[in-house]
C-alpha cells in the first residue's frame, strides 16, 4: 500500500509539470463548480439531493433524476 501511494503521488508530479497541467487543475475545478451550481438549483427548486433521487427509483435514468 505505501508503494502505491508513492507512485501515486510521483505520476501526479509528473502531469502536473507536464503538458496537460492546465486540464488536471481545469477539470476538478468545473465538475466541483458545475456540481454545486446544480445542487444549489435544486434546492431553489425544493428538490431532494440527487443521490437521494436516484435511491427512491433506482429503476429511471440518471439522466432523468
Amino acid at each position: 500500500m505505501p508503494n502505491d501511494l508513492i507512485r501515486i503521488i510521483e505520476n501526479l508530479d509528473l502531469r502536473i509539470s507536464g503538458p496537460l497541467k492546465f486540464r488536471v487543475v481545469m477539470q476538478p475545478a468545473m465538475a466541483i463548480f458545475l456540481a454545486t451550481r446544480s445542487g444549489l438549483k435544486d434546492v431553489r427548486d425544493g428538490k431532494p439531493p440527487y443521490s437521494g433521487r436516484c435511491a427512491r427509483r433506482p429503476m429511471r435514468s440518471a439522466w432523468r433524476c
